[in-house]
């Protein structure tokens, strides 16, 4: 039983995570398609309602994982949660409820233009076997699905899962409260996921897509007999070779590896089969000691990045407690011939959307194609995090002038340095890309993330050390050159999700300077590891200043309007609205709209309730005298009208759940509790925002209900996105 319970002791935080993973995926043997997401959607909700604080899931081909936030004291949930999976029930009006859910997401995921694509390449290569089902499956797939479907998946949550604890508890002190919460509970029923007995070869014809699609594709062993971390290594030395080729980002490489098999794809929008055959026989060419030194950079670069999120934690832990990795040449050189050495294109499956001639043959899969063998594991029996003393973490305020500033603080959970810069781009045409900043990259250097709000670009940096940040704050201008890009280009290479799409076109209709094609920086937050010197903290006051001495003067201000229209890729709705003031209540405000752990009702559970959107995207802003927000989301044409009285339902009612968000606020806002943080993005976030909508980190009494009510008065600004070529 112990052998279930996984635990990763950090000290410095106050906050954990509780995971659990079920043997429950889209190929688990006798289920209809979509049945594994369907329940994860039903159970997540149910756990979020039952504990009042949100419950995340994931589906994938082998298994489901279930994830919350908890505090340290509050570590008793674990019987609680297992209480709801063993007493779980679905009934019908849930059920069809969800179903509108589900295929809003469907909806979402066909903005990318691949999703299709290759949901028919996974289908055409394991051909009858459970790895070709979708995980989430397709409209009809998913109004197939019926009670007695989703009870017969329940089966799978009968036995003990695989349980993960990460925070500031001792593994010692947990054994005896856990066990205890595995009574009654089926200890012998494991996943029903075979290796195939089969592998495809041929041809086969590929529908969808706007551009031509040509790929070979071949099933591979699966991490039953292969070690995570040397699939790790060999993917990214393969990718690297490939990108070498690659210049008009026409070539794609695909390893997804499953527990019980793997799938290896090669594909282009160029029709020619011998743009494939050089790929095929460039990932072939012995690996060299060179490449094998960088790839086990990127791997420690990859496991330091995880360890920088309790979520990532878990949703990698296996991966992060192998032992180190010392894998010599001539064993990643066996592997490398295992995966690639047999590839060729006669023995795959050749992908076309030109030629509409199928002809598939199924394989047999003898132990010369594919080794299914067990292999053993080595793993840590844990992994416990210290701080190497017990000092108070740091949070100093290093410049401050109107609306720009500099903060630093320590974590325990980083051995890096993190610096994310705000940078104002109201007077440019768009919002900042990699391709803006790349000639400050240097060694050590890695950008961690890129985001927006209203008409900011915000930039999440990282470095190997003390050494790289503060030659990086040196080097750094005040104002960065924004080049012109085409629109079909920042649509395919940077704003190729929903999110950034929404919130591109949303910069577009707000901002109303164009000209300078300039971003300028006007906010840093630093977070440093917990043992950083005094000296160096000196060092970075001193240097910072310089950056900040661009005479750029802001000029904006948002003209509202009764009803807006944005042409684009999708269809749905978005609203405007004026703050009442700046200060700590927009914020509040921002973040009880998703409402982690949130006992009261929030815009997202609204809009679920109301079947109008899976999800949706919120930004503050502000212009020289104001703060606004708006909210937007993917939605049908006869659900625009939901989705703004969606808002206002949620409005009005966090008027009469004032004292308990303001209460929940206070409580979880980073900035007030500096303990209270699961991952350095979001402590770097938190500390952005509240530095830059508030110039500060007091949050006294909020008056959140007479900051609503004002709201409330205030005309709606309507935005309409319409899909170019729709009617109406």
């Amino acid at each position: 039983m112990y052998r279930n319970i996984k635990v990763q002791t950090i000290s410095g935080i106050s906050l954990g995570i509780i995971g659990l993973k079920y043997p429950i995926g889209s190929a688990t043997t006798g289920l209809k398609v979509g049945v594994a997401h369907f329940l994860e959607h039903l159970i997540s909700q149910k756990q979020s309602s039952c504990h009042s604080q949100t419950f995340e899931a994931k589906t994938s081909r082998d298994s489901t994982l279930y994830w919350t936030i908890v505090e340290e004291e509050n570590i008793s949930i674990i019987s609680s949660i297992l209480d709801v999976m063993r007493n779980f029930s679905i009934d019908r009006f849930a059920m069809e409820k969800e179903k509108e859910i589900i295929i809003r997401e469907i909806a979402q995921k066909k903005l990318d233009e691949r999703y299709e694509i290759l949901e028919q390449v996974q289908s055409s290569l394991f051909g009858e076997h459970d790895y070709a089902n979708s995980i989430i499956g397709n409209e009809a797939e998913v109004n197939d699905i019926s009670l007695q479907d989703l009870e017969d998946g329940m089966r799978y949550y009968e036995c003990i899962p695989e349980l993960y604890i990460i925070g500031p508890w001792e593994k010692k002190e947990l054994r005896s409260k856990i066990v205890n919460s595995f009574h009654d509970v089926n200890k012998g029923f494991n996943s029903s996921i075979h290796p195939p007995k089969f592998y495809s070869k041929g041809e086969v014809y590929i529908e969808g897509g706007p551009n031509n699609f040509l790929g070979v594709g071949w099933i591979l062993p699966g991490y039953n007999t292969l070690n995570e971390q040397e699939v790790f290594i060999l993917s990214n030395i393969l990718k690297k070779r490939l990108k070498v080729i690659t210049i008009t980002k026409t070539l794609f490489f695909r390893m997804n590896i499953y527990e019980k098999a793997g799938v290896l794809t090669i594909d282009t929008a160029e029709c020619d089969l011998n743009r494939i055959a050089l790929a095929i026989d460039i990932m072939k060419v012995p690996i060299t000691e060179q490449e094998l030194l960088k790839a086990r950079m990127d791997l420690n670069l990859f496991k330091m990045r995880s360890s920088e999120d309790l979520r990532l934690r878990f949703g990698k832990f296996n991966m992060l407690n192998l032992t180190e990795n010392n894998m010599k040449l001539e064993e990643v050189r066996k592997l490398q011939y295992k995966l690639v050495g047999n590839l060729r294109i006669e023995n795959g499956l050749v992908l076309s959307s030109e030629n509409k001639n199928v002809n598939i043959h199924r394989k047999e899969i003898v132990n010369n194609d594919l080794d299914y063998q067990e292999k053993k594991h080595q793993n840590m029996e844990k992994e416990i995090i210290k701080s190497k003393d017990s000092r108070e973490e740091i949070n100093v305020t290093l410049f401050q002038d109107s609306n720009r500033y500099c903060i630093l603080s320590t974590s325990p959970l980083t051995r890096r340095f993190h610096v994310l810069i705000r940078y104002d781009c109201q007077s440019s045409t768009r919002l900042m890309t990699s391709h803006d900043i790349r000639n400050y990259m240097m060694d050590g250097m890695y950008i961690e993330n890129i985001r927006y709000e209203g008409l900011d670009t915000i930039i999440h940096y990282a470095f190997s050390n003390i050494k790289n940040a503060i030659k990086f704050l040196l080097d750094h201008n005040s104002i960065i050159k924004i080049e012109q890009l085409n629109e079909v280009d920042l649509e395919k290479k940077f704003y190729n999700n929903v999110e950034k799409y929404i919130k591109w076109k949303m910069f577009r209709l707000i901002n109303n300077i164009e000209g300078k094609e300039v971003g300028v920086c006007k906010g840093i937050t630093i977070i440093a590891p917990s043992d950083i010197k005094q000296g160096d903290i000196n060092r970075i006051k001193k240097i910072v200043p310089p950056i900040f001495q661009s005479d750029f003067k802001s000029e904006f201000l948002f003209e509202s309007g009764g009803k807006q229209f944005i042409k684009g890729k999708l269809n749905g709705a978005g609203l405007i609205m004026k703050l009442p003031k700046k200060g700590m209540q927009s914020l509040a405000l921002q973040e009880a709209a998703f409402g982690l752990g949130a006992p009261f009702p929030t815009l997202l559970s609204i809009l679920r309730k109301n079947r109008v959107s899976y999800h949706f995207i919120q930004s503050l802003f502000l212009d020289d005298r104001q703060t606004y927000i708006y909210w937007a989301s993917q939605c049908k044409e006869d659900r625009r009208a939901d989705f703004y009285n969606s808002i206002k339902e949620w409005l009005e009612q966090i008027c009469n759940y004032t004292d308990e968000v303001e209460a929940w606020f206070q409580k979880y806002w980073i900035a007030n509790n500096r303990s209270k943080y699961y991952s350095l993005h979001q402590m770097l976030r938190d500390t952005d925002r509240c530095m830059y909508y508030t110039g500060g980190f007091e949050c006294n009494s909020l008056s959140l209900r007479e900051y609503v009510l004002e709201m409330l008065e205030e005309p709606f600004n309507y935005i309409i996105f319409e899909k170019e070529g729709a009617n109406g």
